[in-house]
């Protein structure tokens, strides 16, 4: 019997999916059976068999019970295996080892670096094949007037760190960035300056046209630095990091438009604006949504509550925690914050590791894999917090 795949199967190669048990689902008088591929399913009708994919499968299921396609895919949707792996977008770590969590280096080559010698990453990845380094993206672009800064220092950041990630073999498969709202700003007007500059003009004045056109080279200025492969390297990154014991890592903040996981999986664009741009909604941020003439509508449409975060932690696998960047320190009120971490709510801890600190706030931190988090209040200073 052949087996077939098609575009809406979970990402990765059979094996990698997060389905690895047979099941069966009895709808309408028809008895349906996955094979121990998930992407394969067997509809048995008396002495008839046929192979189809697994969304075909659910679409079958769907149909005889009644049940609405999205619902009945998320009940489907068992939990992946507690084994390291990267399916699409979303990178699993499992409940083993420990991993170092940093963040929003905005061309800060000293503090990269800092932060590497610190944490004597490189030799703890040789080492131990249960350490995991995360940087929770946007390495890229620096702020304007920022003496911490180096003017070549995102591409350095970016250099090494796809360095180490192609010397270091499997290993480096443990180092992971993923994508910041820079870094995803940063590939799609590449684009655009690539199509200006095949018509003729300099990278300069394709950066002045684009300037004249409206879009913020100022603030995106790795645009003047980056090249073909960095590019190529960020338009390949994950969007978000599910360990197994119950940290969520991701750049900004919640989805609040996520239906599944298999969203970040297939990095379904309007989810994925919503995961590198949103802000929590305070009183420092509430003016924004008013504020679309200056600022791009994903970073005023991705407002997001506290009581936003916890709903969309349990379509994640029930994890108990989300760790981000993106929202500097100095938007928070004094109440949310506690030994160098911003907290919104009871499930969001929001680091700084370098910009975006308040004066001598710069922290990472050192999770412990094999202990389940189910709060930020799980993540203590002198443990998990560490002063960079």
């Amino acid at each position: 019997m052949s087996s077939g795949r098609d575009d809406d199967t979970a990402g990765g190669v059979c094996g990698e999916s997060p389905c690895h048990q047979s099941q069966a689902a009895i709808c309408g008088g028809v008895i349906v059976k996955t094979a121990d591929c998930p992407d394969n399913a067997v509809m048995r009708t008396g002495s008839r068999q046929s192979a189809f994919s697994r969304r075909t499968f659910l679409g079958v299921v769907a149909g005889a019970c009644a049940v609405p396609w999205d619902v009945l895919a998320q009940e489907a949707q068992a939990a992946y295996p507690d084994r390291f792996q990267i399916d699409g977008g979303l990178v699993v770590v499992p409940s083993k080892g420990k991993m170092y969590v940093s963040n929003d280096f905005h061309s800060r080559w000293r503090h990269f670096q800092e932060w590497m010698a610190k944490t004597d990453l490189v030799a703890r990845l040789k080492g131990d094949a249960d350490t995991y380094g995360l940087i929770l993206g946007d390495a890229v672009d620096f702020k304007q007037g920022d003496r911490e800064a180096d003017a070549d220092g995102d591409s350095k950041i970016i250099d090494r760190i796809r360095e180490l990630q192609g010397t270091l073999g499997e290993a480096g498969k443990r180092l992971i960035y993923i994508l910041g709202n820079h870094d995803h700003e940063a590939t799609k007007y590449y684009e655009v300056m690539k199509t200006r500059m095949a018509a003729g003009r300099t990278r300069m004045q394709a950066l002045e046209d684009m300037y004249a056109a409206g879009i913020n080279v100022p603030q995106y200025n790795f645009l003047a630095r980056i090249t073909e492969e960095q590019q190529q390297y960020l338009l390949k990154v994950p969007v978000a990091v599910l360990c197994k014991n119950g940290v969520f890592g991701v750049h900004a903040g919640p989805a609040t438009n996520l239906k599944s996981i298999q969203d970040i999986v297939q990095r379904r664009p309007e989810v994925v604006e919503r995961l590198v741009w949103g802000r929590p909604l305070m009183e420092s941020t509430k003016d924004l949504a008013g504020n679309a003439a200056t600022l791009p509508a994903m970073a005023w449409n991705g407002l997001y509550e506290q009581a936003d975060v916890e709903p969309f932690l349990k379509l994640v696998e029930k994890s108990g925690v989300m760790v981000c960047g993106h929202n500097p320190h100095g938007l928070f009120p004094k109440e949310m914050m506690r030994d160098g971490v911003a907290e919104y709510g009871k499930h969001q801890l929001i680091l700084a590791t370098s910009m975006g600190a308040l004066a001598d706030g710069r922290r990472y931190l050192v999770v412990d894999l094999a202990r389940r988090y189910e709060s930020s209040k799980d993540l203590v200073m002198g443990q998990e917090i560490q002063r960079l």
